[in-house]
This record gives structure tokens, C-alpha cells and sequence, in this order.
């Protein structure tokens, strides 16, 4: 698995990834299939989620917000009878974790020792998401973990996440790739 953190460009990234309908090598493909991409933005725009790194030296060891946008690259040796990698009208499942699990959540890491404080405000005053990092790089990681399951699980194992990009801001996004 690899992980790209800094800077990216505005707009559209020209080039990083394939437009729809096109073809190109992606992370999980053998040599002896190619296996297609297209990328997924949430047309919905931005999920509003707070985080803290509570080892983080300066002013993100508190408790701040990012307006995320998660954008999603799938993956298949074979397309399906539509000619599609996934038919975006049918991943629906993925909106509906974000909305339950990360929409207006507030995201903490497992060793973070006020924990057991969050734990006792869950509910009543946030809801919240324990992930093992909540670095942007650790949620990237997270969400791969939560999401490839469920994409395989739908496609019946044809289809997968080959990339997750995860966007605090305009300026600042993170890239997995299992």
C-alpha cells in the first residue's frame, strides 16, 4: 500500500487519472488482464467532519474542521454486461456510510487519551468515528478499508477501489493506494 500526501493542483487534475471510457494500468491488474478505471467525485461536493492530531505539535492537536471531498477510483479486469467498471447509480451503499458513519462526525484516533471523554459525549453532543490515525492519511486508509469491502461485495468481487484521494481543502489531499 502507498500513500502521496501535499499539495495538489486546483481544478481538474489533467492527466493524473482517466477519464471515463478510457483505459489505463491500475494497482490490482495482472499482467495478464488490463484493468479499466474511472474516477467517482461526490457530486454532493464537500463532507463537513472534524479530526484532531493529538500528537501534532501545533494548532491541529485541537479540534478543527475540513470541508473533505473523497474522490474514488475504481477497478475491474472485466466490465460488466453494461460495458461499465461500476455503475455509478448503483453506489448508493457509499453515500449512505458517509452520511451514517462521517458526515458531521468528529474523527479520533484509537490512542488518543482523552478518548474515553469523546466516548462519554458520543451521541449527545457528536457523533463520532475511531480510526487508528486521524491523520488525512490514516482516514484515506480507513476509508479504503471500509469502502473496498463493500464495492467487491457489490460488483460480486469484480470490481475494486484502486485508489481513494482524500481532500481536506483546496489545497492539501492525500492518495492511497493499497
Amino acid at each position: 500500500a502507498g500513500l502521496e500526501h501535499g499539495p495538489v493542483a486546483r481544478g481538474k487534475h489533467a492527466g493524473e487519472r482517466c477519464k471515463q471510457g478510457e483505459q489505463r494500468r491500475i494497482p490490482g491488474a495482472d499482467d495478464a488482464h488490463h484493468a479499466l478505471g474511472l474516477e467517482l467525485h461526490e457530486r454532493g461536493g464537500a463532507e463537513a467532519f472534524a479530526h484532531r492530531q493529538h500528537l501534532h505539535a501545533g494548532h491541529c492537536a485541537h479540534v478543527h474542521g475540513h470541508s473533505w471531498t473523497i474522490a474514488l477510483t475504481f477497478a475491474c479486469r472485466e466490465p460488466d454486461r453494461h460495458g461499465f467498471v461500476v455503475d455509478f447509480g448503483g453506489l448508493r451503499f457509499l453515500k449512505a456510510w458517509i452520511d451514517t458513519h462521517l458526515d458531521h462526525a468528529f474523527v479520533v484516533s484509537a490512542d488518543d487519551p482523552e478518548l474515553p471523554w469523546f466516548r462519554s459525549k458520543e451521541g449527545r453532543v457528536f457523533k463520532l468515528l475511531v480510526v487508528e490515525s486521524a491523520a488525512a492519511e490514516g482516514i484515506a486508509r480507513h476509508l479504503h478499508a471500509a469502502f473496498d469491502p463493500l464495492v467487491r461485495e457489490a460488483t460480486g468481487g469484480r470490481a475494486w477501489i484502486a485508489e481513494l484521494e482524500l481532500h481536506e481543502d483546496s489545497r492539501n489531499a492525500v492518495r492511497f493506494v493499497p
